[in-house]
């Protein structure tokens, strides 16, 4: 990576911090990105790096993009469906007898605190209870 970034001697340390480039990232957002590959795509034409007639068919690989996909028997799963489930029954006007208001963000979050510890059997009895 280091070669491709442009430094001639390794180096142990990281140029910058991860972090910071996820907050650019988010930064940036889907139109910052799409006006930065425009801009690059102008630049290799400019430098004569590519021809127009390659840009003709683009091959695009997103196995390394990160996929923000949760577990679907994961408890914030579980508990962002009882608070959904509790706003449409207010938009109703069906009064609820049970909303699990106090017990359901506290049973989220005592799965995490169970799955953090390697205690699943308790997380599963908690999600269980979810």
């Amino acid at each position: 990576m280091q070669y491709f970034t442009g430094e001639v001697y390794f180096q142990h340390e990281l140029p910058c911090d991860p972090s910071s480039l996820t907050r650019w990232r988010n930064r940036l957002d889907e139109a910052g990105a799409e006006e930065l590959l425009a801009q690059t795509v102008e630049a290799a034409k400019t430098l004569k790096a590519i021809r127009p007639r390659e840009l003709r068919v683009v091959s695009i690989d997103t196995t390394v993009q990160e996929k923000n996909v949760a577990h679907p028997t994961d408890s914030r799963l579980l508990e962002v469906a009882r608070s959904k489930l509790a706003e449409r029954a207010a938009e109703a006007d069906i009064n609820l007898r049970q909303s699990y208001a106090r017990t359901g963000p506290r049973l989220n979050r005592q799965a995490g605190r169970y799955a953090h510890a390697r205690q699943y059997k308790r997380m599963r009895r908690v999600i269980k209870r979810q």
